[in-house]
């Protein structure tokens, strides 16, 4: 019987038709709802059945299912939206034939795993990414072990292939199939030079194969003086990777393409290359290289032909191309060609070929130490129909979703209401404009041009240039401060608009490549952390988004400046929500980093030097608080509530919750019982110096989190009553005690428009201490307060020019919503804590 039937979106916006397009998309389920994946069904708009396979990504504390994993494949119209429904049953039911002929058949051996998609089936060579070995398509053979290959060229002209050292199938259903290779780039004389992971993606019936190629440099920079230019020793630098495929024993074939989706389809030998954006300010100085030179030839895209000649040229590419025979067709295309440029899409009568890093840009690539990049190509394989129709809709693919009455309502976003139950006001008006109007925050990548296959996807951190008269664009990254990510996808779910989920995942993707430090080679406390954003008031210079330059400790005559990878810019729970929503193991892999980070950042190092290294540096902070006299010097670390212990509880609350890690948990605890107690002498901690101590703010958020986990486990425990009562014993010293944070504009370095939206901080916690508390007096006290500070809030952000900066926007994305969503009748259970 089926006790949840969920209605499931399928909106086609491109005026594509699709025929059996692969989708994955991931669905959250409430608590006690789905104990097994067979209780999970799909149909379409006309009530038949839907062949689909259900992952579990997630569960809930009761073992049941948190996110689904929905794998299936769809045909749709032109610019037609068709609801379809995802039911729930009380019990396992029977696999339904459904609408696939078709399944997916794959068998791993020795050398090679075989994976039949019933269109067409691939021979994948477990010890060199090629990544096709053998591609069989009807009953003849495509593409041979000779045929294909992968190579990355060094700087002195050698080659090296992707030698694998693991290869796995990652995941293995009736619908869809991962395979996962992993290992290392290696010439002909053993030396080896930069990792990979690459993943191949396969739908039962579809003849698309989906393949992610990760490229990175595990070294450690070697960032002297914790600067982190580019130039380092720790780089790696090469000058060409690239994908070739080429078909076997074939007569010349059709070669036809084109370099954007809605352009003329032409035929003949093409190289479209993209060397730069397009853009109005294509040669920003975003894209200085070690030299300080802009290294970008011309604006946009030209196609070559053979002999180098220009056949055509344009802005902003976004092509496919494919090789036609009778009845075989074998196509690729790359996902957000020209926004990742330089890239290049080549195709001969008798081979294609993908530069992910090509050959014909004029400089060297430089990966820095522990930065990686990950590319997507679709490649398509079939025997009728349109090869590039089939391309071309993969580039836009449908948007699949549920209402945002279900994701608000799952019990997952805590404290979110669907946008269309929220009053309409100015908090909402701020937030919209990342979206709507002409200052959005796809805008804003105009500005300084923030693409490239490093850029694409940060935000442009425009506060800081807000004094800047210069007459080239200031540069400066924003690197998912106060968790950007978290934040738009918060704003997607409740009003699914694909604008929100498009800035998300292109954020979340650079966060994971870029953002995060991919090595084990460095400092316990820096190994796969995330990097600051750029230094505030500085221009990025030539540190691309690793903070700090010599060239602007230099220009300031510092003789102390520099830094690394720090837990006071901790932010988890986006990544690990977008993992979720789409699936994204890149995403999960760089979470998963950022959670071994936190713990052996709080557990501390190994060895007795590095441990006394780091007493030496608790007695300087010791001193330099007793020095101060009760006056803060200093932000607290992991000694007292701030920032990092905040960001680092969070984080340690989402490595719980990914994977059930007990020893999180156990953290967890240690750091609130180190950083807070419902005994402390508050007024002795100085938390009324804003530029100090405004961080408790993000530990008491933290904390509420904490709790909602203890409620979810059913732990009420000595822990989980230390923590309510911390946190109320701070809410009466704030009621009394804080105010907006501009009515004392003389204590603070620059106030402005931020200042007055961290105060919605102030909102969120004292609509949660209403709820603990079990006095109705504190509670009416509490209610009014979180009245006040968000009324007080809104009229401080709007009362400045500078209201739709970058950072201003992502606190509201993150903390406005919450006082709308609290529905003071109800209990509390109905409005969950919020990630950090």
């Amino acid at each position: 019987m089926q006790k949840i039937r969920i209605p499931l979106y399928l909106s086609e916006h491109s005026g594509i038709v699709r025929r059996n397009e692969p989708v994955t998309v991931g669905l959250p389920m409430p608590v006690g709802a789905v104990h097994n994946p067979r209780q999970v069904s799909l149909s379409d708009s006309n009530g038949m059945p839907v062949t689909v396979q259900v992952d579990i990504a997630a569960r809930w504390p009761d073992a049941s299912a948190q996110w689904v994993h929905l794998s299936f494949c769809a045909d749709s119209a032109a610019c037609a939206v068709a609801q379809w429904w995802v039911a729930v049953s009380d019990q396992e039911i029977e696999p339904i034939g459904g609408s696939l002929s078709a399944k997916l058949h794959i068998e791993k051996r020795l050398d090679l795993i075989s994976v039949d998609t019933g269109c067409v089936k691939v021979y994948i060579d477990t010890r060199y990414l090629l990544p096709f070995s053998q591609v069989i398509l009807g009953e003849q053979e495509l593409i041979g072990l000779a045929h294909s290959s992968t190579k990355m060229r060094g700087t002195a002209g050698r080659f090296f292939k992707p030698v694998i050292t693991d290869a796995r199938i990652e995941h293995g259903g009736t619908v869809r199939a991962v395979i996962a290779c992993s290992g290392y780039f290696e010439d002909n004389q053993s030396c080896r030079q930069g990792e990979f992971i690459g993943r191949l993606a396969f739908y039962a019936g579809s003849p698309l194969v989906k393949f992610d190629l990760t490229v990175r440099n595990p070294k450690p920079a070697v960032h002297p003086q914790n600067l982190w230019d580019l130039g380092d020793s720790g780089s790696l630098f090469f000058t060409d990777l690239s994908t070739t495929l080429a078909l076997k024993q074939m007569p010349v074939s059709p070669c036809i393409w084109y370099a954007e989706p809605h352009g003329k389809r032409q035929t003949g030998y093409a190289e479209i290359y993209q060397d730069s954006s397009g853009g109005k300010n294509w040669r920003s100085p975003n894209h200085i290289n070690k030299d300080g030179v802009i290294p970008l030839s011309f604006c946009g895209y030209r196609v070559f032909d053979n002999s180098s000649n220009v056949r055509e040229s344009g802005l902003r590419a976004q092509p496919a191309v494919a090789l036609c025979r009778d009845d075989m067709q074998i196509g690729a295309m790359v996902q957000d060609f020209w926004q990742n440029f330089p890239k290049s899409l080549k195709v001969s009568d008798t081979a294609l070929s993908i530069g992910f890093f090509p050959e014909r840009f004029n400089d060297v690539f430089e990966l820095q130490g522990g930065e990686q990049k990950t590319h997507t190509v679709f490649f398509a394989f079939q025997q009728s129909g349109n090869v590039l129709d089939s391309l071309s809709a993969a580039s836009d693919p449908l948007h699949v979703h549920a209402p945002a009455e279900w994701y608000c309502g799952s019990g997952v976003f805590p404290c979110l209401l669907p946008y269309t139950a929220e009053p309409p006001g100015r908090c909402a008006e701020l937030v919209d404009s990342i979206v709507e109007g002409d200052d959005t925050f796809f805008d804003r990548r105009e500005i300084i041009d923030e693409y490239g296959w490093r850029h694409f996807g940060e935000l442009y951190a425009d506060h800081e240039a807000v004094t800047h008269s210069g007459s080239e664009p200031f540069i400066s990254h924003y690197n998912n401060q106060y968790d950007v990510v978290c934040g738009m996808i918060k704003q997607y779910v409740r009003t699914t608009d694909r604008r929100w989920y498009e800035l998300a995942s292109s954020l979340a993707r650079h966060v994971a490549d870029i953002d995060v430090y991919h090595t084990d080679g460095d400092k316990y406390d820096y190994n796969h952390g995330l990097f600051w954003h750029t230094d505030h008031y500085t221009p990025a210079a030539t540190c691309t988004h690793r903070t700090y330059s010599l060239k602007n400790k230099t220009a300031k005559k510092l003789a102390q400046y520099g830094g690394g990878p720090s837990l006071s810019h901790n932010y988890t729970s986006g990544l690990l929500l977008y993992y979720y929503l789409t699936g994204c193991e890149t995403a999960k892999e760089s979470f998963l980093e950022m959670i071994s980070w936190t713990k052996n950042s709080v557990i501390g190092p190994a060895s007795y030097i590095l441990v006394a290294k780091r007493c030496i540096k608790w007695c300087i902070n010791m001193y330099k608080d007793l020095k101060g006299r009760g006056k803060a010097q200093r932000p607290y670390l992991l000694d007292g509530p701030g920032r990092a212990s905040g960001n680092t509880l969070n984080a340690l609350l989402d490595g719980y919750a990914c994977n059930g890690d007990t020893e999180c948990l156990e953290l967890a605890d240690r750091i609130i019982s180190r950083c807070i107690s419902p005994r402390d002498a508050i007024g002795k901690r100085d938390l009324l110096n804003a530029e100090m101590r405004w961080m408790y703010l993000v530990f008491l958020a933290a904390l509420i989190k904490y709790m909602h986990l203890k409620e979810l486990n059913n732990a009420f425990d000595t822990m989980y009553q230390y923590a309510k009562e911390s946190l109320l014993h701070y809410a009466r010293w704030m009621s009394i005690h804080e105010y907006p944070y501009l009515r004392k504009p003389e204590i603070l370095e620059y106030p402005n428009e931020t200042w007055g939206a961290q105060d919605m901080r102030k909102s969120a916690i004292f609509d949660y201490a209403a709820h603990y508390t079990g006095s109705a007096e504190e509670k009416k006290l509490f209610l009014e307060r979180a009245d006040f500070f968000y009324a007080s809030s809104l009229d401080d952000v709007v009362s400045f020019k500078t209201a739709r900066l970058t950072r201003p926007l992502a606190l509201l994305m993150m903390y406005g919503h919450i006082h709308q969503a609290f529905d003071r009748n109800k209990s509390i259970q109905e409005n969950k804590p919020h990630n950090e």
